[in-house]
């Protein structure tokens, strides 16, 4: 089951690549990315994981990138719901940790 979630997930960020035109993907807002669908989210994740210089195939990075967007946007943000609509992924984490 998490690999289907993790595989749509990662559909979704391709998808929202293509929506966010020119914007990174650290300047896309919960409430943007809580509007974009699974495979939305998944390219989303993918691209803020690539603009930090991160692996955006490694399941570690893909796991810690989305509880940090889901501790951020709210638990619900998968399924199109955020509690913090204006914050920033970019926010979501600390991008100069060495561990998730």
């Amino acid at each position: 089951m998490a690999r289907s979630v993790l595989a749509a997930m990662l559909g979704a960020a391709a998808l929202a690549l293509s929506l966010t035109g020119c914007s990174g993907a650290g300047d896309t807002t919960c409430q943007e990315y809580a509007e974009m669908g699974l495979k939305g989210q998944t390219s989303e994740l993918r691209s803020l994981l690539s603009s930090h210089d991160l692996d955006p195939d490694s399941s570690s990075n893909i796991a810690g990138v989305t509880q940090a967007v889901a501790n951020l946007c709210g638990s619900t943000v998968m399924l199109g719901q955020t509690s913090n609509p204006d914050a920033v992924l970019d926010d979501a984490a600390d991008w100069e940790a060495t561990t998730w």
